[in-house]
């Protein structure tokens, strides 16, 4: 959805210029998902055999589940005056770090399966799409905040300023309390070298 491609202009609309190292939202964050039946049914077809097939409908209509909270801040959504209803919802349903960009150069170059579980994805169940620290830490927890990693970083902003805000991923999380998770990455990644 809206991807950045060859374009200079890597924001969805255009930032203020008081933007500093804040967050705006970028051409290039989500990857695209089917948006109609004529899509799936390229490959799930009866003459294909790969499943599910047009007939099983309810192996991807649903009841939609309750949604686990998301790292999206309404007010703040529309001061970017975003139009893309698709963007938009992708966004809001974002329930891990509200910032990621999947089209930026270091994560265009991963496979799906350097961070997600693809054998136990279903775009029906958000939980099972969701990545955890630990893959994130590979690349961005580093043994010291003088190593270049970006979770260290805002840990260690954090400690110095209690009221900073982890904004690096985060969109409304980052004003909550670090979990234990990202503190654990940490420590992994001290004791790894």
């Amino acid at each position: 959805m809206l991807p950045q491609d060859k374009s200079d202009d890597e924001f969805v609309t255009k930032p203020p210029a008081t933007i500093g190292d804040g967050f705006w939202l970028k051409k290039g964050t989500f990857k695209s998902a089917p948006t109609g039946h004529t899509t799936c049914f390229t490959c799930h077809s009866a003459d294909t055999g790969i499943l599910p097939a047009p007939q099983t409908c309810a192996a991807c209509h649903q009841l939609k589940p309750p949604q686990p909270a998301g790292d999206f801040d309404a007010k703040f959504a529309a001061t970017l005056g975003i139009d893309n209803k698709m963007m938009f919802d992708s966004w809001r349903r974002r329930s891990s770090a509200g910032t990621f960009r999947h089209e930026w150069f270091s994560h265009a170059e991963l496979s799906c399966a350097t961070c997600h579980n693809v054998l136990k994805m279903d775009t029906a169940k958000p939980e099972t799409t969701k990545v955890g620290i630990a893959s994130c830490a590979t690349c961005h927890a580093t043994p010291t905040s003088d190593d270049g990693g970006a979770l260290n970083f805002e840990i260690d902003s954090r400690a110095k300023t209690p009221t900073f805000q982890c904004v690096k991923c985060h969109i409304t999380f980052g004003k909550m309390a670090i979990p234990t998770s990202h503190t654990d990455a940490i420590k992994a990644a001290a004791t790894a070298k």
